[in-house]
C-alpha cells in the first residue's frame, strides 16, 4: 500500500492525489483527518479513509458515466476498450509529454498480458508483469518507477470505473531508484608527480 500518510500537528492525516478525470469535481487533494497521534493507530485507520476516497472517485464517475459500468461477466471490457476509455477520459487531458509516457507503458504493458484479457484475468499478472517485464525494461531507475505509477494510476480508474474491485493490484509494489555510487579518487603521490613531470620532459626534448 502506498504511503498516504501525512503528519499535520500532532495528527496524523491521509493524503492522496484525485485522478485527473474527477479533480474538476473533487480537487486536486482528498485530506482526510485519521485522529490519532500514534503512527501504528494511523495505519490501522488509513484503509477506511481510503476507501471512502475511492467511493468519492467513484461516484462522479458513475454520475458522470450513467450506464456505463459492466457488472455482468459477458460484458467485461478487454484491455484494449479499457486502455481506449482510459486514453479519452484521462490521458487527453494531459500534456503531451505526459501522455507520451502513459501511452507507452500501456502498450507495451499490452503487448507483455494480451489486449484481449478482462480486468480480473489481469490481476493474477500482476508479479509476472513487474518481474518480467517492467523491471527488466527498466531497472531500478526513476523510468521503473514512473512506469509503475502509471500502470497504478490506470488500475486506479479501472477500479473507480467498476471494472475491477479494490484493491489496486500494483499499489503494493515499490521501485526505489538505485544510487549510483562516486568512488573517491586517490591523491598523486610526490612519486607519481615525478613520473609524468620526466615523461613530458622527454617529449619536450625528442626531435
Amino acid at each position: 500500500m502506498a504511503n498516504y500518510l501525512l503528519k499535520r500537528g500532532k495528527l496524523w492525516w491521509v493524503q492522496r492525489k484525485f485522478p485527473v478525470d474527477v479533480k474538476s469535481e473533487l480537487g486536486t487533494f482528498f485530506r482526510k483527518s485519521l485522529g490519532t497521534a500514534d503512527v501504528e493507530e494511523a495505519k490501522q485507520r488509513l484503509p477506511g479513509r481510503l476507501a471512502e476516497f475511492d467511493m468519492l472517485v467513484q461516484e462522479v464517475r458513475q454520475t458522470r458515466d450513467a450506464g456505463d459500468l459492466f457488472e455482468a461477466a459477458d460484458d467485461q471490457l478487454s484491455l484494449a476498450q479499457m486502455m481506449a476509455k482510459y486514453q479519452s477520459q484521462v490521458l487527453d487531458v494531459l500534456s503531451n509529454a505526459a501522455k507520451l509516457r502513459h501511452l507507452r507503458v500501456l502498450e507495451g504493458y499490452g503487448q507483455f498480458v494480451g489486449l484481449d484479457l478482462s480486468a480480473s484475468a489481469l490481476v493474477p499478472r500482476t508479479k509476472a508483469t513487474v518481474d518480467q517485464w517492467l523491471l527488466p525494461k527498466y531497472g531500478h531507475t526513476d523510468s521503473g518507477r514512473r512506469a509503475l505509477n502509471v500502470l497504478i494510476a490506470f488500475f486506479d480508474w479501472v477500479i473507480g470505473s467498476g471494472y475491477l474491485p479494490p484493491p489496486n493490484p500494483f499499489a503494493g509494489y515499490r521501485i526505489k531508484p538505485v544510487k549510483s555510487v562516486t568512488v573517491a579518487r586517490r591523491a598523486w603521490t610526490e612519486d607519481d608527480l615525478s613520473k609524468v613531470l620526466d615523461g613530458l620532459l622527454e617529449e619536450v626534448e625528442t626531435p
